[in-house]
């Protein structure tokens, strides 16, 4: 996986409900959650958040809000 951040169209729950998913380099989080999760799944557009097998996950301190927002979660975690 390359190290470059994206948004893509994601769905989770049981209602399959829509939600904006910004992927960096495996980590993933859903727009405006705390919650990062890491898979080995190559995320495509359409992801079903709720079938992804996640490996690693972490509390981010702040809300996600943008693709920056997860990167600079993400380094600070695996620092």
């Amino acid at each position: 996986m390359d190290n470059s951040g994206r948004e893509l169209r994601g769905y989770y729950g049981g209602s399959h409900i829509p939600c904006p998913v910004f992927e960096y380099n495996g980590w993933y989080c859903v727009t405006g959650c705390v919650n990062v999760n890491h898979t080995m799944t190559e995320l495509e557009d359409g992801v079903d958040i709720e079938k992804l097998s996640d490996d690693d996950f972490f509390t981010a301190d702040n809300p996600v809000e943008c693709i920056e927002d997860l990167e600079k979660e993400v380094l600070d975690y695996i620092e």
